[in-house]
């Protein structure tokens, strides 16, 4: 409650107003003192789903003392307490109940707001002793979020314990020479002791004993002051490392943190945030660790007649070498992962940096970094060890020679920076493991692993006189290695699913074989958004995980937390209706020919794409006629399908592929024929896609140029009432081997793309009903 009674004999105006602004009730803080000041509120990081347990049962124990603080108050008797604090700390417990009940989090990252808060109130009745060892510009640019904030309260500890440490190390320094001197000087006047010869000698000698006595207490209660400043100096010195934990503890979660959304990057196509401000912490944080290190050798004479003492000074002192090598070991980053794609013999890059590498001593002498690929069961035993830094960094073997892979780390003198980019790697050699008949090429995941060995620049222990070295580690993120271009789409799913749903801390590069769909539609529209600059509808989500899911899109229900397999999304072809191609598959295909064909029509929302045929019958059958809508075909990858109603309420489906569509380009072909007039839902098409039509190139002097125009393979003002039906003798054979009308519809299509509505380059053929011409004049002058 020190804490509490400290802001009471303060400014209780700026009490209030902290906690209005914050709503929290001064009440609940005043009887919650004891128990809120005893709480460890900042070891819990509200964004790790792993302390989701430990926050509840915190707040669940909030709660519960509440309640017990309300019996003890009508225990008392006293009404006026009954009728006050009582019912205010009731309504309270309630109103905290109902608003964090669910979401406990919120809770605690309040309370960690509140303490915050105090702290910096606190420091404003302080002397200079609470001003912290960086400037004020970069305090407040730290103070971002509450994490920051929190790292800011830290480094404001470690400076208060570390001045406190620096005081009573100079004090100890002082009163132990003093207290040698004195030794030294009892020592001499007890040799000069008198002999007792006579009476007048006797009187000298109790002069002498006295002057000893005085001197031998004198002496004691000097000893007796170093053993007091001793005990002092190593009881700060412990809260000194507890501040260092805490700060340790925070800056390695922002690198972690860092590197988890440097992961997720590579799926939204965003830059992750820059490390400049990982990189200030992490440097605070080594001065300080340095400094700190560097206490036990001046203080190791002073604790030598304390054997148990001299102990925990050992302790100490191993806690903190073990805090500067875990730092070292995560400030080992990889910047700029390699690509996780690769072939044997291409070119590719990849940045690593040491953050903090000033601090480490490493300006002058620069480590030399080398690169290796690692195979499944070598990356298990890299893993291991880079997740339990207590264990050693063996030599690990290759299964793969990279040229160009070893350099010195340069540093850069401006940016204070420790750091090399490899631009000119290539993968030579592969040893692939014995494979199953089951595994593919795709899906076989390798690490490119960095590594180097540098020399620790304080002594591993106080009493030792070498320098340790050690070694620093980092493993890329999962890689494929492809023999030919044609196994890169399925090598993107494997990345693609590794990447969204493996851990960060993981034990091996194995990835979960199912996610819920809720999760995995957030990542595909990422991935969609990336490659295509357009993020996908709620429509579309809900379209794409009926079909992964090989469920009816008529149903209408809820599938959020229903679970897709890695089977079902890159590796078992498409049950509903049966396919000879996976759904990965068929979405990269989509998403490819957006980008090839159409993609500032996708972006303007031209494109419906994904949606059912049944539907789009549907929707455009309540439209009036000539109303088109595009899609993307069921039936075949990569290709677009227009749709569009005639005036008996029927709809024809034509698709092109992505070669049609570099021969004449969308836009032309929705622009030209007569029949295709409205875009879903009554938007005439000229607003739409006039803009994208493109430029028709000059002519060449000595040559007449073709004019070929698209056409729709239906009349204009009748009904087409016999248009290819199964029983019309111009069925295509192909339309056999789907089992109902509406698949059958999408055979039909690839019929008509393949007969009707390709341009050609020839004359009218007689033999060809009027409306299967396509219509080209072509005057070639040679």
């Amino acid at each position: 409650m020190a804490r509490w009674q400290q802001l009471s004999r303060g400014d209780l105006k700026k009490v209030d107003e902290i906690y209005n602004k914050l709503c929290f009730s001064t009440t609940v803080r005043h009887y919650m003192a004891d128990y809120v000041e005893s709480r460890p509120w900042e070891y819990y990081n509200t964004k790790d789903t792993s302390q989701l347990d430990s926050i509840k049962q915190e707040f669940h124990n909030f709660i519960l003392q509440m309640n017990q603080k309300q019996d003890d108050l009508r225990k008392t008797g006293d009404l006026e307490k009954i009728f006050g604090p009582c019912k205010t700390l009731e309504t309270e417990a309630l109103r905290l109940v109902e608003m964090y009940g669910k979401s406990p989090q919120g809770f605690v990252a309040k309370i960690q707001e509140l303490m915050l808060e105090e702290k910096k109130l606190l420091s404003l009745h302080t002397n200079g002793d609470m001003k912290p060892n960086f400037d004020d510009v970069e305090m407040c640019s730290m103070i971002g979020d509450l994490q920051g904030s929190l790292l800011v309260s830290a480094f404001h500890d470690i400076d208060k314990h570390k001045k406190t440490c620096e005081k009573l190390i100079s004090v100890l320094d002082s009163k132990s020479e003093y207290f040698i001197i004195q030794q030294d000087q009892f020592t001499r006047l007890r040799a000069r002791h008198p002999g007792n010869n006579g009476r007048n000698n006797e009187i000298e000698v109790r002069n002498f004993n006295r002057t000893l006595e005085e001197s031998r207490r004198g002496l004691h209660h000097l000893s007796t002051q170093v053993r007091e400043t001793i005990l002092q100096l190593l009881d700060n010195m412990m809260l000194l490392c507890q501040a260092l934990k805490t700060a340790h503890k925070m800056v390695i979660e922002d690198i972690e943190s860092w590197r988890d959304n440097q992961r997720l990057c590579l799926i939204n196509g965003e830059r992750p945030a820059s490390l400049d401000k990982i990189e200030r912490n992490a440097g605070l944080l080594a001065d300080c660790l340095i400094t700190c290190a560097a206490y036990s050798p001046r203080v190791r004479q002073h604790f030598e007649e304390l054997p148990d003492h001299g102990m925990t000074l050992s302790s100490w002192h191993s806690d903190i070498i073990s805090l500067i090598h875990k730092l070292m070991k995560r400030c080992f980053i990889i910047e700029e992962q390699p690509p996780q794609v690769m072939k044997r013999d291409t070119r590719f890059s990849a940045k690593v940096r040491l953050i903090a590498g000033e601090k480490w001593g490493f300006t002058i002498n620069q480590p030399t970094v080398r690169i290796s690929l690692v195979n499944t069961e070598q990356v298990k035993t890299i893993l291991d060890v880079l997740n339990n830094d207590t264990q050693t960094m063996s030599d690990i073997s290759n299964c793969g020679d990279i040229f160009n892979g070893v350099k010195v780390m340069e540093y850069n003198q401006q940016s204070k920076t420790l750091q090399i980019h490899f631009k000119n790697l290539v993968l030579r050699t592969l040893q692939r493991a014995d494979r199953r008949a089951s595994e593919l090429v795709t899906e076989e995941k390798f690490g490119v692993y960095f590594h180097c060995k540098v020399p620790l620049q304080i002594k591993d222990s106080y009493n030792r006189d070498t320098y340790p070295m050690i070694t620093l580690a980092a493993l890329s993120l999962p890689v494929v290695v492809i023999v030919h271009g044609n196994q890169s789409q399925a090598a993107e799913a494997t990345i693609f699913w590794d990447n969204c749903f493996s851990s960060l801390n993981r034990d091996s590069f194995a990835h979960p074989i199912k996610q819920q769909w809720c999760d995995l539609k957030a990542r595909l529209n990422d991935w969609f958004k990336k490659n295509t600059q357009r993020e996908l509808q709620h429509d579309d989500l809900t379209y794409l995980g009926m079909k992964v899911l090989n469920r009816d899109n008529s149903l209408n229900h809820n599938i959020d937390h229903e679970m897709v397999t890695w089977h079902s999304f890159a590796k078992d072809p498409l049950k509903n209706p049966e396919r000879n191609f996976t759904f990965w598959e068929w979405l990269y295909s989509c998403m490819e020919l957006i980008k090839k064909c159409f993609l500032p029509m996708w972006k303007n929302f031209l494109i419906h794409g994904f949606i059912s045929k049944a539907k789009t019958e549907a929707l455009l059958k309540a439209k009036e006629p000539h109303t088109f809508l595009l899609r993307f075909s069921d039936s075949t990858k990569g290709m677009i399908s227009v749709a569009v109603n005639q005036p008996d309420m029927k709809v024809i489906n034509i698709i092109w592929s992505s070669k049609d569509l570099a021969n004449i380009p969308l836009a032309k072909r929705i622009l030209e024929p007569p029949q295709l007039k409205f875009l879903y839902p009554d938007i005439p098409k000229e607003s739409k896609f006039r803009p994208f039509e493109q430029t028709v190139t000059q002519d060449i002097e000595g040559y007449d140029r073709d004019i070929v125009r698209t056409a729709i393979p239906m009349p204009v003002d009748s009904p087409v009432s016999n248009y290819m039906t199964p029983s019309n003798p111009t069925t295509p054979p192909s339309a056999s081997l789907y089992g109902n009308d509406d698949m059958y519809m999408e055979s039909m299509d690839h019929y008509d793309h393949l007969r009707m509505n390709n341009l050609t380059h020839h004359h009218p053929n007689p033999t060809l009903s009027p409306y299967d011409q396509m219509v080209s004049n072509i005057n070639d002058n040679y």
